[in-house]
């Protein structure tokens, strides 16, 4: 048990990043620039990963561990996430241990919290946060080796030579140069006598890393080059200078905001009262595990982790001193989100990054909280902690399965499209009507569209692209784009995508199961479920984009094995055939489809089957699949009546006028 006891504080550390992070790491793929970083890793190389910023460059050697482990493999990233958060944890503990050596359950309470902290709750983009976490590592084994040289002053030289080597942390991501402030605030806990004499030793022991700070701000503010500037990111410097007292009340408001939601808000969402929801069976399973965390949480402390005398969490000076830190780290944590005025408490996808400095803070808040209000006869201070990491680990459950859904609505849609479009021409533009999913906004989608082609080369530029139609200069000057009076370009970084109307290919797809993807084409201005405002792309349809040689299947490491036959399978393949002038496969398909059991999703993903089956002039089938169409929804009445008459042009036999009279009855058509 003594053995064991030894290893209880990484292992309840690694119990809490699994429960919260892990359990469905098979189950998550890629998200956001994750698929950016991957791309520039297949095309470019280890160290051509990063994209964005002259400053930023350093980036690729905190991208390069997980990509010498995971290569392009989602699975391994998750893996390396999940390891890479238990490590940077596992250092946050270290430093909480050794700067309060006495407090050895309260060091350990606030590296738990550290681990599932609600105010991010992105720890699945793992390409992208693994820069994060491992600059984070990089700051507090500074930090470790800076209490080292103080504590220890035969370490003294080593260990100080360490200290100052982490800050490189500061020239691979600006995210904690914030934090780089509570040091002196460390320093004057280390350090013993009157309080004046504590603040100068704290200072003169600061000297050597604000050199270095100092460096860093020059360079980063562009005193050397380039600065902040590079990312085209508003700044706080530059508002001010515009109007000084608006800039200032304005981050004074949304300042105020971000503490409130790092150290309450984020809080209130782990039990939301719409997380009681029956038929999400996974909430339900969160709250469950939530439960059982709670209350085995206090057992396993009191019994697994050192009892010694000296560990008193209700001393007042510990108190004091980690609530003193704790609020000037949660402050000093925002500083760079808001000099480029970015706030936790303002709506945006991913913006809950820039909490990531600060939940160092709000979680030494919380224990320090826990020691006013300690009592060693009951221990409550145990049960409250225990619960509060309870509800964040079912809240980043949560989080972790809302990834998980991203990721199946990914996979839907490129698969989807791989069956209607096995291949693509080089500089094809598919022209959506929104974003892929939540997490793969366009940029991202145009570099996931090259890996379920596969079609990295030995360039940057991708040889597929995908744009969102409202968000180009195409949705409001369609017809000059169409004739050629203009030729947009769409940029992200150094790509620059040429749209012309030849290499332009409109998709359409919606993020709920009510309907599978459309490419679309002349005629689908009828269908009504598609949106009307995307409707006049129909003119762009260019089927000699589309290939069925030199496709092969979308790479299984990223994408998994192709799924089990569904309905959008079979729909997209006769869509393929009948554009290939394959009746016979249309109809086969259909039967496939039948004798599955699959039923169409929407009425209009008939309409294949019934141009084929009125091509093959099988008059009778065609009729009971309009009339199967026409029953499921009333408003596909003017696109089977169009299916119709077309194929009067070609046919002008006894049998069809038969058919389409009956066909004309049954479905209001105009009369032969």
């Amino acid at each position: 048990m003594k053995q064991f006891k030894r290893f209880s504080a990484p292992l309840l550390i690694l119990l809490s990043v699994i429960l919260a992070h892990g359990l469905q790491i098979h189950r998550l793929g890629f998200y956001w620039d994750d698929w950016v970083f991957v791309y520039r890793y297949q095309t470019l190389g280890i160290l051509n990963t990063i994209f964005y910023g002259d400053t930023r460059q350093l980036g690729v050697y905190a991208l390069a561990p997980g990509f010498l482990f995971a290569g392009d493999t989602p699975l391994f990233w998750h893996i390396y996430s999940l390891f890479l958060r238990w490590l940077v944890s596992l250092a946050f503990w270290g430093l909480v241990s050794l700067i309060w050596p006495s407090h050895g359950r309260p060091a350990l309470l606030a590296a738990m919290l550290f681990a599932v902290h609600p105010a991010f709750t992105q720890q699945s983009i793992a390409v992208v946060y693994s820069i994060q976490f491992f600059t984070y590592g990089l700051f507090l084994l500074s930090l470790i080796a800076m209490v080292i040289a103080v504590r220890e002053p035969k370490r003294f030289g080593w260990a100080g030579l360490l200290a100052l080597l982490g800050q490189v942390h500061l020239f691979i991501g600006e995210y904690y140069f914030g934090l780089e402030l509570i040091r002196p605030a460390i320093l004057f806990i280390l350090f013993p006598g009157p309080f004046w004499q504590r603040i100068r030793k704290s200072l003169v022991g600061w000297l050597p890393y604000l050199l270095v700070l100092g460096v860093f701000l020059a360079w980063r503010l562009g005193v050397f080059g380039a600065g902040f500037n590079s990312y085209e990111y508003d700044l706080f410097t530059t508002a001010f200078r515009e109007d000084p007292r608006l800039a200032s009340m304005t981050l004074l408001a949304n300042g105020l905001q971000d503490v409130v939601v790092i150290l309450f808000t984020a809080w209130a969402r782990t039990l939301s009262p719409d997380v009681i929801e029956f038929t999400q069976p996974f909430n339900i399973v969160s709250l469950v595990v939530a439960g059982l965390l709670a209350m085995l949480l206090p057992v396993l402390l009191t019994r697994l982790t050192s009892d010694e005398p000296t560990d008193e969490p209700a001393d007042a000076s510990f108190a004091k001193q980690a609530a003193l830190l704790g609020g000037l780290a949660v402050l000093a944590g925002f500083l760079p989100g808001w000099y480029v005025v970015r706030h936790i408490a303002q709506p945006g996808h991913f913006g809950d990054r820039f909490a990531l400095p600060s939940i160092f803070g709000a979680s030494l808040l919380v224990v320090a909280l826990l020691a006013f209000v300690a009592d060693r006869r009951n221990q409550r201070h145990f049960l409250l902690a225990a619960v509060m990491i309870g509800l964040a680990v079912g809240y980043q459950m949560r989080a972790v399965n809302n990834y998980r859904w991203d990721w199946e609505r990914q996979q839907r849609i490129y698969w989807q499209l791989y069956w209607r479009a096995p291949a693509l021409q080089d500089g094809t533009v598919l022209v959506g009507n929104a974003a892929i999913s939540t997490t793969a906004v366009t940029y991202a989608a145009a570099y996931a569209f090259n890996n379920v082609y596969d079609t990295p080369s030995r360039t940057d530029m991708p040889q597929v692209w995908y744009v969102n139609y409202f968000r180009t200069p195409i949705s409001s000057n369609l017809q000059a784009f169409i004739s050629g009076d203009i030729q947009p370009v769409d940029r992200f970084a150094n790509v620059e995508f040429p749209l012309t109307p030849q290499t332009s290919l409109p998709i359409f797809y919606t993020n709920e199961r009510s309907q599978c993807l459309v490419l679309l084409q002349p005629g689908d201005e009828l269908n009504q479920d598609i949106d009307e405002a995307f409707h006049s792309l129909t003119v762009l349809y260019n089927p000699a984009l589309i290939s069925t040689e030199g496709g092969g299947l979308p790479p299984a490491r990223i994408f998994g094995p192709e799924p089990e036959p569904g309905w959008c399978m079979f729909y997209q393949k006769a869509e393929l055939a009948l554009e290939r002038g394959d009746i016979q496969q249309v109809l086969a398909l259909k039967q496939q489809a039948d004798a599955a059991g699959q039923r169409f999703l929407n009425a209009h993903e008939l309409f294949p089957f019934v141009e084929a089956a009125l091509a093959a002039k099988e008059y009778d089938l065609a009729f009971d699949i309009s009339a199967e169409a026409a029953r499921s929804l009333l408003r596909t009445r003017p696109g089977l009546c169009r299916l119709w008459q077309v194929a009067g042009e070609m046919d002008s036999s006894a049998a069809y006028r038969q058919a389409y009279v009956v066909a004309a009855s049954e479905f209001s058509c105009p009369s032969p």
